[in-house]
């Protein structure tokens, strides 16, 4: 028997409509409805569905809420800092003596793009900037520092080597660093020692 949703009438098995009410039967088989199951997002979600927010609907936007959610956006208007060693491109650049702690008169212009300071010697030879009379020079290596240009303009020193080494002063510090072990950058107002004999680097 086959009883009428509608109606409640028991028809004859194989009935296709209920012989009271006349709609349509459904087999017993498919009337029945599952008892297990997961309600719809929102129902299951409540309140919830309004703190998390919908699941974004295609793949997507899934991809765009991830790279939302786990990327921190840089701060505007806030540039990159610049490190102190940045070379800047100098017209006329030049080495003044430094002695007791006052710049002299003397100047050194640098006019090559690569010049190597140190002192003359019968076995090595003349070098591009000869420290030989100066007072300090017993502290001076034959070879002892190059001072170049760089393609972006800036200056740079580096050790050759020396005995006693190269040592940068910036504008902002009270003493000079380390003896440096690579290239350096110079800028207008630092200062370079090589060895004890101090020279301000100085530009137009």
């Amino acid at each position: 028997m086959t009883a009428c949703t509608i109606c409640g009438k028991e028809n004859p098995a194989g009935a296709e409509y209920c012989e009271d009410c006349g709609a349509a039967l459904t087999p017993a088989s498919e009337t029945a409805t599952p008892t297990t199951g997961t309600a719809t997002p929102v129902e299951a979600q409540g309140d919830e569905a309004t703190d998390t927010g919908s699941p974004p609907s295609t793949p997507e936007d899934a991809a765009t809420s991830a790279a939302t959610e786990f990327s921190t956006p840089l701060p505007e208007g806030d540039p990159a800092p610049t490190p102190a060693s940045a070379p800047t491109a100098v017209a006329n650049p030049r080495l003044a003596v430094k002695r007791y702690g006052a710049v002299t008169t003397e100047e050194i212009p640098l006019q090559g793009e690569r010049l190597v300071v140190g002192r003359f010697d019968p076995e090595s030879g003349p070098v591009d900037i000869d420290l030989s009379a100066i007072p300090e020079s017993g502290q001076l290596s034959r070879h002892h520092a190059e001072l170049y240009r760089e393609a972006d303009g800036g200056w740079y020193v580096k050790d050759l080597g020396s005995t006693n080494g190269v040592f940068v002063k910036r504008p902002d510090s009270s003493t000079f660093g380390p003896r440096i072990t690579a290239p350096v950058a110079l800028n207008p107002g630092d200062e370079v020692a090589f060895g004890n004999a101090r020279f301000l680097f100085k530009a137009d």
